[in-house]
């Protein structure tokens, strides 16, 4: 990755920018690297093919290349892979000075090239950093698609198929979460990447997950609003686990409406017990994952069809075993036809008012009622799935 934090500082001497000057001392290629880059960076060189990066050290010369610049509170270290760490500067000569500061110059011009590619890759740092608690440490893309993976040793690239997103924790002087997008054979990091990439590649494929979750939250709280209407302000589910910070929590209410003290305005709200106190989740911040969300959607509607498969049967109950009863109630028709349109809107509704007077009709004190009460309460049934509704004193006498 590529940070600049600081602002560059200024040195009086302004000829360490003079590609003329050829006196550059060793304590100066210092002062000249914090002006052009500032007193934090990291730079990859072999992420720029058009710098030469090779110097030659020592008396007898050895041909190394230096693969990253890093300043840390304006102190300056060389890197070199085939060195194997770190460029002992005292141990360079004049020339070595002067092949790197020329190396500085050219490389800041390139830098600033590519700032634009650096700000995207922030953008994307910052947003995959919010998506991936929800995978963890590693995220599969469902549709693979491929990069340019940079060289470098070759100072060139080749393709790199993407199958899945990694995070890894880098242990350097400026350590920080990066991101990979590659496979089991190698990756290229966030950092690293065209303007052309991020754009084309990577913006997409995040909008497209971003989206994901975003309509899966959507679907949740309809489905939340919708048992709102017959379950009110607070209901239970069964306990339903979700993924909050890393944390694991089990949801066992739902609140469609909960005025929250630390909101400034209503928040939808599921339940968890922490210790001995509820501990209420803003759904709309806190869900991380569509599993979650639809997890949760699964168990709001089987919460709600239970609920009006209660009250249906209760209807149909009630039907059959009050004496003075020839039809249905407009309010247990209007309960019969609401779980016929949330329980079982892809199931007839003759069929589905059927299974359940199936069920009741097992129960103790309606099968000691006359059979004839049973089936004029079917029959009823089967028009009310026709949409016939039965007046009151049409029904059979009792």
């Amino acid at each position: 990755m590529e940070e600049n934090k600081n602002k560059p500082i200024e040195t009086e001497d302004e000829s360490l920018l003079e590609a003329t000057n050829v006196s550059l001392k060793k304590d100066q290629l210092k002062a000249l690297a914090v002006k052009l880059f500032g007193e934090n960076a990291v730079l990859r060189t072999w992420a720029y093919p058009e710098l030469d990066r090779e110097v030659c050290l020592g008396d007898m010369p050895y041909t190394i290349r230096i693969d990253s610049i890093e300043i840390k509170d304006g102190e300056l270290k060389l890197m070199s892979e085939n060195f194997g760490g770190e460029i002992e500067q005292s141990a360079l000569h004049w020339d070595d000075v002067e092949a790197i500061s020329a190396m500085l110059k050219k490389a800041s011009v390139a830098y600033e090239k590519r700032h634009e590619a650096v700000d995207l890759a922030d953008k994307v740092w910052f947003r995959l950093n919010a998506l991936m608690p929800v995978y963890g440490d590693k995220m599969k893309v469902s549709e693979p698609f491929t990069l340019t993976y940079p060289d470098r040793y070759l100072d060139s690239g080749e393709p790199c198929k993407v199958d899945s997103v990694v995070r890894s924790l880098r242990s350097s002087n400026l350590a920080k979460d990066t991101f990979y997008f590659g496979n089991k054979k190698g990756g290229v990091e966030i950092y690293d990447m065209s303007v052309t990439d991020l754009k084309t590649l990577i913006m997409p494929f995040l909008d497209a997950k971003e989206k994901e979750l975003s309509d899966a939250k959507g679907k949740l709280f309809a489905t939340i609003f919708e048992a709102k209407k017959d379950l009110g302000d607070k209901f239970e589910i069964k306990p339903t686990k979700i993924s909050v910070n890393g944390d694991k929590h089990v949801l066992t209410e739902i609140l469609p409406d909960f005025e929250s003290p630390f909101e400034d305005q209503n928040i939808i709200g599921g339940v968890s017990r922490l210790k001995d106190e509820d501990c209420v989740h803003n759904l709309a911040l806190c869900l991380e994952n569509v599993n979650d969300a639809e997890a949760l959607g699964k168990a709001v509607h089987e919460a709600h069809v239970k609920h009006l498969e209660q009250d249906t049967k209760q209807a149909i109950h009630d039907r059959i075993v009050t004496p003075s009863a020839r039809s249905f109630t407009a309010n247990q028709v209007e309960i019969l036809n609401r779980y016929h349109q949330v329980a079982t809107p892809d199931t007839p509704a003759n069929e589905a008012f059927s299974r359940l007077l199936n069920e009741v009709a097992q129960e103790p004190d309606v099968a000691r009622k006359p059979e004839k009460w049973v089936t004029d309460t079917a029959k009823e049934l089967d028009d009310l799935a026709e949409g016939i509704a039965r007046d009151q004193g049409q029904g059979l006498r009792r």
